[in-house]
């Protein structure tokens, strides 16, 4: 009997060994469920008072339809706890290091003593056996969609952190491609990408070495110069960018490739520029992208640097410093400009005259043609149209005025300089203004910083056009302010005016019937054209009809001769020696024939200095409408300080209000238009508008 109760004994205890070793068939089935639901309870907390020093496999989702795209990266990063031995060490080589079957994580529901993330080891403990990413041990009091929102945010962090490393190293591959395309030598540019493809190998570096080894090797064409380049600035106070400089712009734009602008500003919030992703020619420039230490320095750090080189004092050695214990004179002149109130102009305005020198990098003789100063309040239509003439292109300066054709001076609004007949002669007009002909002369002209100067449209602009040798023209192509236009459009290249009619309607109604009615004479003709070309009857090469660029390429039909006076004060804010006068007012001009002809002004400066001024008249062109009249619709090259004559002022004790400026979310620089009347900038298109027949009556002229 005793026998048999030892032998039972024995029995019961060799299976609960059996069983313990088995680890438990119920927990077991149930593990691989439990431990893709579950979270641990806090940051690399310890259960039981005790810090748990194994890696931590990283929770991932119980449904595969729950797994996002990137839960291949997280499902790879799952670690689980090392198998262990009987002695409860750390299992042996070869075991695979798999979970121990001691080790059961709980359901849920089917333990709630037992938490999701967590598992019971071999002693009766509960261990955690999942983390998430960036985190740790999940908490053990959130709910199953809290742990399904927090695994989402994990494995949008391990995505966010993989796109992040991608992006580092594609900007190290970029510097290196910038460094290399821009090494003056062969020997720099295969040093420069043998090490940058020691750090780390990129197509794209390989790339941008082999074209720039291909420019050392093989010639290469130089750049196409640009026909015109314009300059302009604005001065803000910390503002947003002003939306009505993205009338000039677009203007600008339509110009492409004809004419490109470079807009430079000087503190304006830089997340407010336009930008213009289509367009090549178009550029607003923050000084500070020039030079950190332009934001502090500004526009008068900007000029001193470009004038004291001009006068041969070089570059500043530190440009955070200025030229504060280098060069005293520059440094008194960057003090002078920043001090100068601007009567009669920002000191900017002033020094027109010396862009060549300000502004060298973009409008040098290398890059351009000619180059041209205008403001941001300002509308350019088509250039080419109006420009690419050989008058225009055998004169050295060109300057559109508004009908004061009595009054010989370069105009602040608009004026070109020709690099192709005499770049040195053009490069050197600044020495003819003796206010600021040097370091001198121009720390003395801003010495008083209250003084009212108009250097650009008196001493520069007398000097250079009494230059030997030089050629000026000046084009009654500016919209004339004084006949208070009341609207200007600009469609299509076509830069349409009305004046001598209050009503904006009216206005309207007179300018889209003239563009209307130019759009089906352009399409008439040139569907003759295409004809005529077909049957041979004329020479393709032939200009197209009486354009403007044809008009003004033959000889005048007649030739005014107007004799200079030196009796009369023509403009009154100038001084006296500083003027060219060929009358005191209109009444003094030849009679012109507006409706029939065209004009343009000559100034030619002989060798000996003698200064010839004459009229020049040709027949009307084509394409050309009327400039110069008194009621109706017109059209010119330029609308300069269109915020001026847009400003509603109800009253003279009041400051006007500037126009508001409206942008239609179909509008399209390319394609739309651009109109202008007091009290509103609109941008829009027109082309619905001009499918429309004709019926308005057209302006009387």
């Amino acid at each position: 009997m005793r026998s048999r109760s030892k032998l039972l004994l024995l029995i019961v205890l060799l299976c609960t060994l059996f069983w313990l070793f088995s680890g438990g068939s119920d927990g077991d089935a149930d593990s691989t469920e439990s431990t893709t639901r579950v979270a641990p309870p806090s940051k690399n907390a310890a259960v039981g008072g005790k810090k748990d020093s194994q890696p931590l496999p990283v929770i991932v989702p119980t449904a595969k339809d729950d797994v996002p795209k990137a839960t291949e990266t997280v499902a790879a990063a799952v670690t689980t706890a090392p198998k262990k031995t009987k002695n409860g060490k750390g299992a042996k080589k070869g075991d695979g290091g798999k979970m121990s079957s001691r080790v059961r994580p709980g359901a849920e529901g089917s333990d709630p003593n037992i938490p999701y993330g967590y598992a019971v080891d071999d002693k009766g403990k509960i261990v955690p056996t999942a983390t998430l990413p960036f985190f740790g041990p999940v908490p053990t009091a959130l709910s199953a969609e809290a742990r399904d929102r927090a695994l989402q945010m994990g494995n949008a962090a391990l995505r966010a952190e993989a796109e992040a490393k991608e992006a580092v190293a594609q900007a190290a591959a970029a510097k290196a491609m910038v460094w290399i395309s821009a090494e003056t030598s062969l020997k720099s540019v295969l040093k420069r990408y043998w090490k940058a493809a020691k750090m780390q190998y990129n197509a794209s570096v390989q790339l941008a070495a082999a074209d720039r080894i291909r420019d050392f090797v093989m010639p290469t064409k130089p750049p196409a110069k640009t026909p015109l380049c314009i300059v302009a600035f604005h001065q803000g106070n910390g503002d947003a960018f002003p939306k009505h400089a993205a009338t000039f712009l677009d203007s600008v734009a339509q110009n492409n490739p004809y004419a490109n602008v470079h807009l430079f500003v000087h503190n304006v919030a830089a997340e407010t520029f336009p930008s213009y992703p289509n367009s090549e020619n178009v550029r607003v420039l923050d000084l500070e992208m020039i030079d950190p230490s332009y934001r502090y320095r500004g526009f008068a750090g900007f000029v001193t640097d470009g004038l004291c080189s001009a006068f041969g004092k070089g570059k500043p050695r530190d440009m955070a410093l200025g030229w504060a214990g280098q060069d005293a004179e520059c440094a008194l002149l960057e003090e002078r400009l920043a001090a100068f109130e601007g009567k009669g102009g920002h000191f900017m305005e002033q020094l027109r005259g010396h862009y060549p020198n300000i502004f060298s990098a973009w409008i040098n003789p290398n890059m351009c043609d000619s180059w041209a100063w205008t403001s941001p309040d300002t509308v350019i239509a088509n250039a080419s149209r109006w420009l690419d003439s050989h008058a225009v292109r055998d004169a050295d300066i060109v300057t559109t005025i508004d009908g004061d054709a009595w009054r010989t001076y370069l105009r602040n609004a608009f004026t070109i300089h020709n690099w192709k007949r005499n770049p040195e002669l053009i490069a050197g007009l600044w020495k003819r203004c003796e206010s600021f002909s040097s370091l001198t002369n121009t720390l003395k002209t801003f010495e008083r910083a209250g003084d009212w100067l108009s250097l650009t449209e008196g001493c520069y602009s007398y000097g250079a056009l009494t230059a030997p040798g030089t050629k000026s023209l000046l084009v009654p192509w500016q919209l004339p302010k004084w006949r208070n236009p009341t609207l200007a459009l600009l469609y299509k290249g076509h830069l349409t005016y009305c004046t001598g009619e209050k009503n904006a309607e009216v206005c309207r109604k007179w300018v889209k019937g003239v563009v209307r009615e130019r759009q089906a004479k352009e399409a008439n003709e040139e569907a003759a054209w295409a004809r005529a070309v077909a049957a041979g009857q004329v020479d393709p090469s032939d200009t197209l009809g009486r354009s403007i660029a044809s008009t003004f390429s033959r000889p005048a039909g007649r030739v005014i001769p107007m004799s200079i006076r030196t009796d009369v004060h023509c403009s009154h804010w100038l001084p006296k020696e500083q003027q060219i006068c060929v009358g005191d007012s209109s009444s003094d001009l030849p009679k012109m024939d507006w409706q029939n002809k065209a004009y343009i002004q000559k100034v030619t400066t002989s060798a000996d200095g003698t200064v010839v001024v004459q009229l020049e008249e040709f027949e009307l062109p084509d394409d050309f409408v009327a400039t110069g009249i008194e009621r109706g619709v017109a059209e010119v090259l330029v609308v300069p300080s269109f915020l001026e004559w847009a400003a509603v002022r109800k009253s003279d004790k009041e400051p006007p209000k500037q126009p508001k400026v409206e942008k239609t979310w179909w509008y399209d620089p390319n394609k739309g238009s651009i109109q202008i009347t007091p009290g509103k900038i609109l941008f829009h298109t027109l082309d619905d508008v001009m499918a429309q027949p004709l019926t308005e009556t057209l302006a009387p002229v």
